[in-house]
């Protein structure tokens, strides 16, 4: 069974074709973006832009 969050196809952010792409969600940007602009977002905006995979411990 294939992972909904993930297909294959072209870039929103940067127009590149036949890209695997993850959704994302920042600012006033909501699509389908390949690895390559999550990683340059991830290293301009290090605080801003957590990976979904990322979680903040509950406080007591």
């Amino acid at each position: 069974m294939e992972d909904p969050r993930k297909q294959k196809g072209t870039c929103e952010m940067c127009g590149g074709h036949n890209r695997d792409l993850r959704i994302l969600a920042i600012d006033d940007f909501i699509g389908w973006a390949c690895e390559e602009c999550r990683q340059q977002l991830h290293d301009c905006l290090p605080r801003r832009f957590c990976s979904s995979g990322e979680h903040s411990e509950p406080s007591e």
